[in-house]
C-alpha cells in the first residue's frame, strides 16, 4: 500500500514537472526570451577573466590622448590620419574629449590586447562606425567611475563601411569587453548599437543603447555579470546569433539590471540562454496593446473561438446558444452563415430569410470588438 502511494506521488511530481516545462516553452516567446536548451559552453564558471572583471589600469604606463586635438601627429602606439585616431599597438590608452564630427576611433593592433579607457568622450559620425575594432586579439572598453561617454551613428553607412559590414555604432571584429562603473550611451539610428563578431562581455557600467536594429550583439556569445542596461531596439535587445557551432551562439546573464524594449525578442540566443541572476523588465513587440490577436488550430474545429463555418453561431431570442441535435452535432448554419435561433419549444427553428443584422448580431459585434483588446503578445526572430 505504501509502495503504491509512493508510486502515485512520483507520477504526480513528474506530471507537474512536464506541465511546467511545456508551459515554459509555450510562453517563452511571449516573454521575449528566445531559448533553445542545448549542451553548450554556456557555463558560468571560467567565462569571465580577471581582466574582464577588473576594470582598472596602471595610470603611470597608460597613454593619454585628448581626442579633441586631431592636429597632433601621434604618439606611442597611435597616430592620426585624416582626422581619424588609429590605435596600432598593445597598450592602455586613456581617451578624453570630443572627436571632430564624422571621424572614427579605429583599432588595428594585430594579435595584441588593447584597453581603451573612455574617460568622458563624445564621438559622432553620420556615415561610419564611430568606434571600429578592425583587428586585435581582444579590446577592453573601460568606463572610469563618474565618466559619461557618448557614441552616435546617426546616418546611412557609406559604401566602404557597408562593404566591410561594419553595421554598428560600436563594432568589433574581435572579442570585446566593457567594464568599469561609468556610463556609455550609444545611439545607432538604423543599425546595431554594440556588436562583436566574436564574444561580447560586459561586467559593469551603465549601458544605454537606442538602436534601429539590435541593441547588443555578440556573434559567438554575450556574457554579462553586472551593470545596468537600458536598451531600446528595432529588432532584438540582446542577441547571440552564431548558428554554425553548437558550442557558440549562447547568452549568459549572471547579474545586472535590464530594462529592454524591443520590437522582436528581448533576449535571443541561438543555442542556449542561461540566466542565474539579475533584474529584468522586458517589453517586446510594442507591448500587448500593439500585438495582434493570436489564434491556434484545434483539429477540425478550425481556429480557436470559431466554428468550421468561420463564424460563431448567433444567440437565440433568449440570449442562449442553440442546443445540439440528438446525435450531438451542432445544427447547420443558416443562409447568412449564422446558426438559427431556437424556437419556443427548444427546437431549432428554420433559417430566417432576412439577411440583415439582428440586435443579437450587433451585440456579438460589440463583444468581438471588445475582445480584440485582450491580446497575446507575439514576437519574431531575425
Amino acid at each position: 500500500m505504501v509502495k503504491s502511494r509512493f508510486t502515485n506521488l512520483v507520477c504526480i511530481l513528474v506530471t507537474v514537472m512536464m506541465i511546467v516545462v511545456t508551459v515554459g516553452f509555450m510562453f517563452g516567446e511571449t516573454l521575449g526570451l528566445q531559448t533553445v536548451i542545448a549542451d553548450s559552453a554556456a557555463d558560468e564558471k571560467g567565462i569571465f577573466s580577471d581582466r574582464d572583471l577588473d576594470g582598472t589600469w596602471d595610470e603611470d604606463s597608460a597613454v593619454q590622448i585628448d581626442i579633441s586635438d586631431s592636429s597632433q601627429t601621434g604618439g606611442e602606439g597611435y597616430y592620426w590620419l585624416d582626422g581619424d585616431l588609429w590605435i596600432v599597438t598593445k597598450g592602455v590608452y586613456v581617451l578624453s574629449g570630443t572627436l571632430e564630427a564624422d571621424h572614427q576611433i579605429i583599432v588595428e593592433a594585430g594579435s595584441a590586447k588593447v584597453q581603451l579607457i573612455l574617460d568622458g568622450i563624445t564621438v559622432e559620425n553620420l556615415t561610419k562606425a564611430p568606434i571600429w575594432v578592425k583587428k586585435a586579439d581582444k579590446v577592453f572598453l573601460t568606463l572610469p567611475e563618474g565618466s559619461e561617454n557618448t557614441v552616435s551613428l546617426s546616418g546611412t553607412l557609406d559604401e566602404a563601411q557597408t562593404r566591410e559590414e561594419v553595421n554598428a555604432a560600436v563594432y568589433s571584429r574581435s572579442d570585446l569587453t566593457i567594464n568599469g562603473s561609468g556610463s556609455l550611451t550609444v545611439t545607432s539610428a538604423d543599425y546595431n548599437g554594440i556588436r562583436s563578431s566574436d564574444d561580447l562581455i560586459v561586467t559593469g557600467g551603465t549601458i544605454t543603447v537606442d538602436a534601429g536594429e539590435n541593441g547588443l550583439v555578440g556573434h559567438d556569445s554575450v556574457r554579462i555579470c553586472g551593470g545596468t542596461f537600458n536598451v531600446t531596439a528595432g529588432k532584438d535587445g540582446i542577441k547571440a546569433n552564431n548558428d554554425t557551432d553548437e558550442e557558440k551562439g549562447y547568452v549568459v546573464l549572471a547579474g545586472g539590471t535590464f530594462n529592454i524594449t524591443a520590437d522582436c525578442d528581448g533576449i535571443q540566443a541561438e543555442t542556449a540562454l542561461t540566466v542565474s541572476d539579475g533584474e529584468f523588465v522586458i517589453t517586446t513587440g510594442g507591448g500587448s496593446s500593439e500585438a495582434e490577436m493570436k489564434t491556434e488550430e484545434f483539429g477540425q474545429m478550425g481556429q480557436m473561438g470559431q466554428m468550421p463555418g468561420g463564424q460563431m453561431p448567433a444567440p437565440g431570442e433568449n440570449g442562449e446558444m442553440p442546443a445540439p441535435g440528438e446525435d450531438g452535432e451542432m445544427p447547420a448554419p443558416g443562409e447568412n452563415g449564422k446558426m438559427p435561433a431556437p424556437g419556443e419549444n427548444g427546437e431549432i427553428a428554420a433559417p430566417a430569410e432576412s439577411s440583415g443584422e439582428s440586435a443579437a448580431d450587433e451585440e456579438m459585434t460589440e463583444v468581438s470588438e471588445e475582445t480584440t483588446e485582450t491580446t497575446t503578445e507575439e514576437t519574431e526572430t531575425s
